[in-house]
C-alpha cells in the first residue's frame, strides 16, 4: 500500500510546477468549506464531494497506475456539485457576493469549472492513447 502511494507521489512530482500549485489551490479552496459548514448546506456538500474523491481516486489509481485518471472522481462528484451550487446559491437572491461566503462560493465554483475542463481533457487524452 505504501509503495502505491509512493508511486503516485512520484508521478505527481513529475507534473509541471503550475499543476502542483493548482492542486494545492484545489485543496485550500475545498478545505475552506469547513469555515461555512455550520450555516451553509453547499459548504457541507463541497466537503463531502472533496472527501469522496479520495477513495474513488485511490481505486482508479490502484487499477490503472495512471495519475491522469484522478480527474474521473472530480467529474463524478464535482460536476454535480457545481450544478447544485449554481442552482442553490447563484439563484438565491440572498447570496451576498461581497461576503466571505459569497467570495468563497465564487472561488470554489470557478476552481471546479477550471478543474473539470482539465480533468475532461486528461481523461480524453488517456482514452485516445
Amino acid at each position: 500500500m505504501i509503495e502505491l502511494f509512493e508511486q503516485a507521489k512520484a508521478q505527481i512530482l513529475l507534473l509541471p510546477d503550475i499543476v502542483q500549485i493548482w492542486m494545492r489551490w484545489l485543496n485550500i479552496v475545498f478545505l475552506l468549506s469547513i469555515m461555512f459548514i455550520k450555516n451553509h448546506t453547499a459548504a457541507r456538500w463541497a466537503l463531502v464531494a472533496y472527501i469522496a474523491c479520495f477513495p474513488v481516486g485511490f481505486l482508479i489509481y490502484y487499477f490503472t497506475k495512471d495519475i491522469n485518471l484522478l480527474g474521473v472522481p472530480h467529474v463524478l462528484f464535482w460536476g454535480p456539485l457545481l450544478i447544485y451550487i449554481y442552482k442553490k446559491e447563484f439563484n438565491n437572491s440572498q447570496l451576498n457576493l461581497k461576503s466571505t461566503y459569497g467570495v468563497w462560493v465564487v472561488l470554489l465554483s470557478l476552481t471546479i469549472l477550471i478543474s473539470l475542463v482539465f480533468d475532461v481533457r486528461s481523461i480524453y487524452n488517456f482514452m485516445v492513447r
